[in-house]
């Protein structure tokens, strides 16, 4: 709703007074300027600052009225009953060789019970006071101004409208966020009353549909709210526990999965209903022995694809780790047969590749063994083909001298389309030019031929 033009004035005018300490902290992150030569300096303040800035003086320097620097801040202010954001455009400036400053409102907002107020001073409209906020120069938004009074805010949270709120750490709470948390303070203090401290951020963060906070949902679900200490948390909880109405949740594993999707859940009722273990049971298990759902949920796919005969000793192991490990080496070793063997039957096909030609001797590996013995001879990475060559997704030849066919010398990939990929000697150097021509000449003469007969 928007603000009335009295309500607007009537916050500007009573708007609360900078502090002269805020102004002294903020005059302080200035530099202080002097301007010297031979014969003269000019040391325009006795203000202490860190940062000193020098400069030639000359007949040129015009100290009369001189603007040096501009600089942005936000503080909170408060009273009992009322939280204002104010935040001001502060410039430094020279006239009549001493230092000057200059503080401007830019943006005001309040909150207060007769409600919230935003406004802005418009300075190329001579400082008068409208409605709404702006954004300042080097800014993306109002009231985004780095640096935040922090003893004003210290106040804001001990003292005034926020007062019975306890934080753990003030400096957390982001100004932006100050206007909701006085919006919802009541349910605030509700909620840090009830021990649910990590609900409070829900509310703050935008991280809970706002509609669905109301008194009712709040006291419907106190103890669940307790129990999560998050209203987020207890929204998917909700939302699991809806979809899921067959499985009695325990508050501890419901906390763990309520952000999961359907496979741990779909897993605990594959294990309820074939090894009729209650579903109570399962997640004591699964939470006493701090085992992650998607660990979980991997370890029974495994065994199901597995064939394992699976009894209440092999889901519920005292040393889940262990079997899980046990079972990953298995799984391991079977895909690694499988792999050796699919590759082998592959090579067996391909063997027909394997001839002398034009004083060179062209070798399909017949095992990976074979592969990763060539790949480490030639210091290449010959050895990750091998699921490549399992899946007869490319042809790799080794490449040796008719007079030394036990020594690697090239290795050899050849697309499925018949064209030469690679031919690469040891250390991925390039093969020399009159082998490279007979590499292409077998590619061509004798490999495709086989390759014909092969597909025939």
């Amino acid at each position: 709703m928007a603000n009335t033009r009295n309500e607007i004035l009537k916050a500007y005018n009573n708007r609360l007074k900078l502090n002269k300490s805020v102004m002294r902290e903020v005059m302080s992150w200035f530099s202080v300027y002097v301007w010297e030569n031979k014969h003269q300096k000019i040391v325009t303040t006795d203000r202490k600052s860190k940062s000193i800035i020098t400069t030639r003086l000359t007949k040129r320097t015009n100290l009369s009225r001189r603007y040096l620097d501009t600089m942005f801040f936000t503080q909170v202010k408060s009273t009992k009953s009322r939280v204002e954001l104010q935040e001001y455009k502060v410039s430094q400036y020279i006239e009549n060789g001493q230092e000057r400053f200059s503080f401007t409102l830019i943006n005001l907002a309040t909150f207060s019970e007769d409600g919230i107020v935003k406004l802005h001073t418009a300075p190329w409209l001579d400082g008068k006071v409208e409605a709404g906020l702006v954004c300042p120069e080097m800014f993306f938004k109002a009231l985004s101004s780095e640096w935040v009074c922090k003893g004003d805010m210290r106040k804001v949270i001990a003292n005034g409208p926020f007062k019975y709120l306890d934080f753990k750490n003030p400096k957390s709470l982001e100004l932006h966020e100050l206007e909701k948390l006085y919006k919802f303070r009541d349910k605030a203090e509700y909620l840090q009353k009830i021990g649910a401290y990590d609900a409070v951020a829900d509310v703050i963060k935008n991280n809970v549909d706002l509609r669905r906070l109301s008194w009712s949902f709040l006291k419907k679900h106190k103890k669940q709210i307790k129990n999560t200490n998050s209203i987020s948390l207890l929204s998917a909880a909700i939302s699991k526990t809806n979809q899921y109405p067959e499985i009695p949740f325990t508050p501890e594993f419901l906390r763990k999965v309520a952000y999961c999707d359907s496979r741990i859940f779909d897993t605990l009722k594959y294990v309820h209903k074939n090894l009729n273990i209650g579903y109570v049971k399962l997640q004591n298990y699964l939470t006493k022995n701090k085992i992650e759902p998607w660990r979980y949920v991997d370890y029974i796919e495994k065994l199901i694809d597995m064939k394992v005969n699976m009894t209440k000793s092999i889901v519920m192991p005292k040393d889940f780790k262990k079997f899980y490990d046990e079972l990953n080496k298995q799984r391991q070793a079977e895909a690694e047969r499988m792999l050796q063997q699919k590759f082998a039957d592959v090579a067996k096909k391909k063997s027909i590749f394997n001839t002398n030609f034009e004083g060179l001797v062209f070798i399909v590996p017949s095992t990976k063994k074979e592969l990763v013995k060539e790949g480490f001879e030639l210091n290449n990475c010959l050895s990750s083909y091998a699921h490549r060559l399992a899946e007869n997704k490319t042809t790799v030849l080794f490449v040796r001298k008719e007079d030394s066919p036990s020594q690697p010398l090239y290795a050899l990939e050849i697309g499925n389309d018949n064209n030469i990929v690679q031919l690469r000697a040891k250390n991925n150097t390039d093969a020399d030019p009159k082998d490279a021509k007979i590499v292409a000449e077998y590619v061509k003469d004798y490999y495709v031929k086989k390759k014909a007969t092969m597909t025939a």
